[in-house]
């Protein structure tokens, strides 16, 4: 019979979500089991082109107006003068 030690690491990947609704400097908090991960708090710097201005957004097109339920409505979302993502 031979022996051995199985040694099992687990990478985990985490998806984390941050919608900055301000320009400037913010820090992001990153728990686990109530404990701060290695790094946390992260610095996100939030310029003023990546907040956006939703009321800017266009919307029109036939699906808005008549759609249909169980049918293929189409329409435009213009974000062209909302902000830009670089």
């Amino acid at each position: 019979m031979l022996g051995f030690v199985c040694v099992c690491v687990c990478v985990c990947v985490v998806g984390i979500s941050f919608t900055p609704r301000e320009v400037g400097d913010h820090w992001v908090s990153v728990y686990r089991n109530s404990q701060p991960i290695a790094g946390s708090p992260f610095k996100v710097v939030v310029g003023q082109s990546e907040i956006g201005n939703a009321s800017k957004v266009r919307t029109g097109g036939r699906g808005l107006i008549q759609g249909m339920a169980n049918q293929t409505n189409e329409f435009l979302i213009n974000t062209r003068d909302a902000g830009s993502l670089h």
